[in-house]
């Protein structure tokens, strides 16, 4: 998605590079990664890594006009919920002020499920979320990461969501290194 919108990753390395510190000697810097947190949480709106969710009903629930009866199971498509129009400004689009402090606080708390939501959200969401600032913060100065083809692979739904045979780059160094 970097590859894509030049002026997004332009963005992103500006805010590492001001940084002025390495994050393994100041793991905590990495809460100062705000705008690149906005746009891992934006590329997640449009890829989530769990396309569907799926739970049973414990007891009879209506749901609208409809009763959902124990032991049935309900299904949330992620993947429809973070491009609804409804919710979404322009939703196919990538733009990550959606997930700027003050916009994220005014939307729907459900509007957003890239791991879950309520009492089975993934546990491991906090852990995951700085494990990609922190190899984006290390990586991205270092090199450009330009897609191999011009096509997006097709995404499969299973239990997560993968490109189809991979995603295939071409790793460039960004300074003769």
């Amino acid at each position: 998605m970097l590859a894509e919108h030049p002026d997004v990753e332009r963005r992103v390395l500006e805010e590492i590079s001001g940084l002025d510190t390495d994050l393994a000697a100041s793991p905590e810097a990495v809460d100062r990664l705000v705008y690149t947190r906005q746009v891992v949480l934006e590329v997640m709106r449009l890829y989530p890594p769990a396309p569907l969710i799926v739970r049973r009903a414990t007891a009879d629930i209506r749901l609208g006009d409809r009763v959902v009866k124990a032991g049935e199971s309900v299904h949330v498509p992620v993947c429809a919920v973070h491009r609804h129009v409804l919710l979404w400004d322009r939703p196919q689009l990538l733009n990550p002020d959606r997930f700027d402090p003050e916009a994220a606080a005014s939307r729907d708390r459900y509007a957003f499920l890239p791991f879950g939501a309520g009492p089975r959200v993934c546990i491991g969401m906090g852990l995951a979320l700085t494990e990609c600032l922190v190899i984006l913060a290390r990586l991205l100065p270092a090199f450009r990461f330009v897609p191999a083809t011009v096509e997006m692979p097709t995404a499969p739904f299973r239990v997560t969501l993968r490109p189809k045979g991979g995603m295939r780059m071409k790793i460039v160094p960004r300074y003769g290194l």
